[in-house]
């Protein structure tokens, strides 16, 4: 089952095909929103946590590029998949986060701080959303005049500490008979985070190893969550030098 919830970024790894028009109407989005309503950034956009410990705690930073007083209210979501492969959220208070709310002066930054509260013994890597809402308050119309400009989702990835992923590949023939699937399951109980991973593809010509920077528009996504499958295609030619596809692995 396929899940939009190892998109992470669904805003941080769309590249090409029907993921590049993704990319590109982000872009104008940013632009209109940095343009008409002082836009903002947050760093980091993904947290590994744990849930006892050092790793237990992170911090965020959001930062306020504009002339204009930023305000901001947060959300923790809880994230799941449901049986048909769509991501689910609900509000959750697994998390403690100061502040929750603020108003970041013009060309300045606010530090978020965030603890994990919840259940201290996990099966699995858990995943919750961070949301960072930028407000718009018209003094004149009071309560009614709050307004969601934009909001920015930051992945968190809480996993027991001793948690391994173990990602199975399989590759099969396109329906064209001309492109591979490649078919990815995570059967570990810890995510799967491809950008720390090469991919080793041998062909009928020969062989290649690619970084994640070289295929990351191929596979359209970087987080696979424990017991989980994601799916992509590598067209003819995606890969140089290695004709035909005959096996696909990853390593680090």
């Amino acid at each position: 089952m396929q899940d939009s919830l190892s998109e992470p970024y669904l805003w941080f790894a769309s590249f090409t095909r029907m993921v590049f028009m993704k990319q590109i109407l982000m872009l104008i989005v940013c632009i209109l929103v940095s343009s008409n309503s002082y836009a903002f950034r947050v760093e980091p956009f993904l947290q590994a946590m744990e849930p006892l410990g050092k790793k237990a705690s992170a911090t965020f930073k959001v930062i306020n590029d504009s002339d204009k007083p930023l305000p901001i209210e947060t959300e923790i979501l809880r994230a799941h998949v449901n049986e048909q492969g769509k991501e689910v959220t609900q509000p959750d208070d697994s998390f403690f986060l100061i502040p929750p709310q603020t108003m970041i002066p013009p060309q300045s930054s606010q530090v978020f701080r965030l603890k994990y509260i919840g259940e201290p013994i996990l099966s699995q890597t858990e995943a919750y959303r961070l949301v960072f809402k930028q407000l718009s308050l018209d003094e004149n119309q009071g309560k009614s005049g709050v307004q969601l400009l934009f909001h920015f989702n930051v992945l968190l990835l809480v996993s027991p500490k001793d948690a391994k992923s173990n990602l199975i590949t399989n590759i099969a023939d396109h329906k064209d008979k001309k492109s591979i699937d490649v078919k990815l399951k995570n059967e570990g109980n810890k995510y799967v985070d491809l950008s720390k991973l090469n991919m080793n593809v041998v062909g009928s010509e020969g062989e290649n190893t690619l970084k994640w920077f070289q295929y990351s528009p191929i596979t359209g996504f970087q987080i696979l969550l424990p017991q989980r499958e994601r799916q992509f295609v590598i067209e003819s030619g995606d890969i140089p030098n290695v004709g035909t596809v005959k096996t696909v692995d990853f390593s680090e």
